[in-house]
């Protein structure tokens, strides 16, 4: 239970973040619908040089609506060995205020956790649910290290820096009505040592 009321104390925090983060919300007009997302359109392999960037690097392999606020995407990118996985959790009034642009609060688990760990351990969808913002919950790994892994002086697989901030950031941006600028963003997340037993 210490582990759970730890990351309850770091969500609260992080709603504080989010409720400063949401006053830069705002409507907008193009008003671009969910789910709108582009995959490579060719089926050979990527070079470098030919390689899809940003939001065009994920292809979404599953959309699950868990309930009325909550999404689970199973997403593929050439950043990553495998599949992963990344939550969302929509504001209350998101699919009928049509015109309206919500600002995102990214929440980052620690080690030996998950996708899931926010909405199973930190009750983010309650202490979220009267705060006008977007939260997104991506994966980063059993270890939870945010960064690309290099062999050398070259990048290899798993790059999860490539993907979080090139990728995902982009495609979030493309799927949701975000405020898709700098102002729009706030990102919080566990410490290793917090949730280490």
């Amino acid at each position: 239970m210490a582990f759970a009321a730890r990351v309850r104390r770091s969500a609260l925090a992080v709603l504080a973040g989010g409720a400063i983060a949401a006053g830069c919300g705002g409507t907008g007009s193009d008003g671009r619908a969910p789910g709108s997302t582009t995959t490579p359109s060719s089926s050979a392999p990527a070079t470098a040089a030919t390689a899809p960037t940003g939001a065009r690097a994920i292809t979404v392999l599953r959309r699950q609506r868990l309930d009325p606020r909550l999404e689970e995407w199973t997403l593929r990118t050439p950043a990553l060995g495998d599949p992963t996985r990344v939550r969302v959790l929509l504001p209350a009034g998101y699919r009928s205020e049509a015109r309206r642009r919500y600002p995102v609060l990214y929440l980052l688990h620690g080690a030996d956790a998950d996708d899931t760990s926010w909405t199973r351990f930190g009750d983010a969808e309650r202490i979220t649910a009267h705060a006008p913002m977007i939260v997104v919950m991506p994966d980063g790994g059993a270890q939870g290290w945010y960064t690309d892994w290099y062999a050398g002086d070259r990048t290899v697989q798993p790059r999860w820096e490539t993907y979080h901030v090139g990728e995902l950031v982009p495609w979030i941006d493309a799927s949701y009505r975000t405020v898709a600028a700098k102002r729009g963003r706030a990102i919080a997340g566990c410490r290793w040592a917090a949730t280490a037993r």
